[in-house]
């Protein structure tokens, strides 16, 4: 905690200028084609007919795969078996998707059939992909045995970030009411987990260095279950900062957090500038962090109208600039779909990991049953809000040009010191 709170912000934009640096000195075709043999597995943000490849050389290729096959084929598929493809593996294009491609490390690409590729059962070296793989392939299919398919696809979806079960007009209605977030996992659903892990780490033996040490773990445990879901390791990283503070008993401040998760991230991989859900996660943190103290709301029980008024504010122009499209309605809902969402996801990972062990496999059934009433319940209530006509519901506004991204939040920059220049002044007097 050597840097004070300037030289975080400052070295976090150094960072923002040397990853486009990078990012525009990379040439696409200069990459050396990958071997065709290694594993494929399914990420969380595959699409249903997409996997990714780790080659035995250590590079990553996206894989969308056509044609029938049985499921014995696709669980193989899932969970990190190793192949020998027979297809073409070429470099991602320099385009937006392949910029998008490469936020998540992947420079490759192909397209095969299920024939073309061979699976070899025979190798089962340890991997800690393969068991993350797999350990969320038992979870999904624990789900849909208790819960049913379509209902399992949005809990599976609020746990995990994947939605490859889940049905798109679902998915849609959730966009349309402004709570999508609680589809992508995120720095709210670290913070769901924590609470748990809390709970079961306090005990007076226990000293709260151990304490914290534990609760990193877990936080690391959920990063790799989640696929290193760019939100989730932003909360990750920021959560580490937090509790390392507490080991070394150095002062933390959040915002100095995350600052520093956003310079990792960038150092490690600078095409995350490019990943929609980087960019969204960080201005809804920015936006807590600096514009919800200046929301003149003081009652604990609108806490949640507060939080999501600053979020909305900070996430509207992007939201314009990516989708064309905002929903005012998810400020009044977004307390309560939180709180529905975040239910959903500890009693289901609890059906999860228990629904097929003996002798708690009635604790997996109670839970999911849990879990599939409340996920009914935050299904109904986006579908609901999605009908909301505008402009309080989904409302049609596009911002077509980055730049003017960039300007709106200048402004909002500008606003934000003034306020806090006024009310600095205020408390002063």
């Amino acid at each position: 905690m050597i840097l004070k709170k300037n030289g975080y912000l400052i070295v976090c934009i150094l960072s923002v200028v040397f990853a486009f640096v990078r990012c525009a000195l990379i040439d696409f075709d200069s990459y050396k084609a990958p071997s065709n043999k290694g594993y494929i597995y399914k990420a969380t943000w595959n699409k249903s007919d997409d996997y990714v490849l780790v080659t035995s050389d250590g590079k990553k290729a996206l894989l969308t795969i056509f044609g029938e096959c049985d499921d014995k084929i696709k669980k193989k598929a899932e969970c990190a078996t190793d192949v020998y493809l027979e297809c073409m593996i070429q470099n991602v294009e320099d385009n937006d998707y392949g910029r998008y491609l490469m936020s998540k490390e992947v420079a490759y690409s192909g397209y095969c059939r299920w024939d073309e590729i061979h699976f070899d059962d025979s190798r089962r070296s340890i991997n800690v992909t393969r068991f993350f793989a797999t350990l969320r392939y038992n979870i999904k299919c624990n789900l849909v045995d208790v819960m049913g398919a379509e209902y399992a696809g949005i809990a599976y979806a609020v746990m995990t970030g994947s939605d490859i079960i889940m049905d798109q007009t679902v998915k849609d209605s959730f966009s349309d009411a402004g709570i999508l977030h609680v589809l992508a996992v995120s720095g709210m659903h670290v913070s769901i987990i924590m609470k748990p892990v809390t709970a079961v780490s306090r005990n007076r033996y226990m000293g709260y260095k151990v304490r914290c040490i534990l609760k990193i773990l877990a936080a690391v445990f959920f990063m790799f279950l989640t696929d290193f879901s760019h939100s989730v390791v932003r909360a990750v990283l920021m959560f580490t900062y937090k509790q390392c503070s507490k080991v070394f008993d150095r002062p933390s401040l959040t915002i100095n957090g995350i600052y520093f998760a956003a310079i990792i991230q960038l150092l490690h991989n600078p095409y995350v500038i490019y990943s929609v859900g980087f960019l969204l996660s960080y201005a809804a943190v920015l936006s807590i962090s600096y514009i919800e103290p200046l929301i003149p709301i003081n009652s604990k029980k609108l806490s949640g109208i507060k939080t999501g008024v600053a979020v909305n504010i900070g996430l509207i122009p992007l939201l314009m600039y990516l989708f064309g499209k905002i929903s005012l309605i998810g400020i009044v809902i977004n307390s309560v779909a939180g709180f529905i969402s975040g239910i959903v996801c500890i009693t289901g990972y609890v059906c999860g990991f228990v629904n097929k062990i003996p002798l708690l496999n009635f604790i997996g059934k109670i839970s999911g049953a849990l879990c599939a009433f409340f996920t009914v319940c935050l299904s109904k209530i986006a579908f609901v809000a999605s009908k909301a006509p505008p402009p309080l519901g989904v409302t049609g506004i596009s911002i077509n040009k980055a730049s003017v991204v960039v300007i709106i939040y200048v402004f909002i920059g500008i606003a934000v010191i003034l306020c806090k220049k006024k009310q600095s002044r205020k408390y002063q007097k």
